[in-house]
């Protein structure tokens, strides 16, 4: 089991990152909570005891439904690795959970997955995820944007294992452009925005926000040495299914998980 430091002091100052305190979460009820409990890092078992970050995801369900960039997860898949989540649990408690299963769009760069119920290590009890709130409201040229995530990771090889040290951080810019028809043909053909907002590698498939305080887009892509950086709507993701009942095939889609209530879209 890789050990944790959550914020060392070896993390150098990283492009883009806000100041700290400018932004924070809130849940359901408007209280303030830990980013870490609903942004969390992605990882990638690249042998025994041994991980690398391949981005960031977030939940969208109690239940542990993650959204993330499609490309994180299709990347790991390819090299037929298994997935892992980390997680923070206050009070300084975490876990490791393996991706159990995934889904992810034809076109646009999102994706969901569902790791391994959450269980607390000392109580034994069944911990609930928490969820950011989802809104597919266009956002306007302009608009300042911000996004949580974890490329300011340092991962240390030791001689148990490993030590994975995660300095989580807001990140901001502006939107530029809306791109209905996307932005090519290729990398990214699904509805997304061009903006100013650093993403650095990490912080893909993190959660992006607007003025309104809820999660609007994902993080996918950007130009080295420009200032140009590209995030998906969160719409694509409703279309995506999860299997409930695995012996009987049964499925169903982010879009009923929302009108159940289990995800929260706000206007």
């Amino acid at each position: 089991m890789p050990n944790t430091n959550p914020t060392p002091p070896e993390h150098p100052p990283i492009r883009g990152a806000t100041p700290p305190g400018l932004y924070g979460f809130e849940d359901e009820t408007g209280e303030p909570v830990v980013g870490g409990e609903a942004v969390i890092p992605l990882l990638e078992l690249i042998e025994s005891r041994r991980y690398q970050l391949i981005g960031t995801g977030f939940f969208i369900t109690s239940s542990g439904v993650f959204a993330t960039a499609k490309h994180v997860l299709i990347a790991a898949h390819e090299r037929g690795h298994s997935i892992f989540t980390w997680q923070l649990i206050p009070q300084n408690q975490w876990l490791i959970r393996p991706v159990l299963q995934f889904s992810y769009h034809d076109t646009a760069d999102v994706a969901i997955g569902i790791p391994s119920q959450a269980i607390h290590k000392e109580t034994g009890e069944r911990l609930i995820d928490t969820r950011v709130r989802l809104t597919t409201r266009v956002h306007a040229v302009g608009d300042l944007v911000a996004t949580y995530a974890y490329p300011d990771t340092i991962i240390q090889a030791t001689e148990e294992g490993q030590v994975l040290s995660f300095n989580p951080q807001f990140y901001e810019g502006r939107i530029i452009e809306y791109l209905p028809n996307g932005r090519d043909s290729v990398m990214l053909p699904g509805p997304c925005y061009r903006t100013d907002m650093v993403i650095h590698h990490g912080a893909s498939g993190g959660p992006v926000a607007g003025p309104s305080g809820r999660v609007f887009g994902i993080n996918s892509t950007g130009f080295d040495g420009t200032d140009d950086f590209y995030i998906s709507r969160i719409d694509e993701l409703l279309s995506l299914e999860i299997v409930v009942e695995q012996d009987r095939g049964e499925s169903i889609t982010i879009q009923q998980l929302a009108e159940r209530g289990a995800v929260i879209i706000d206007p």
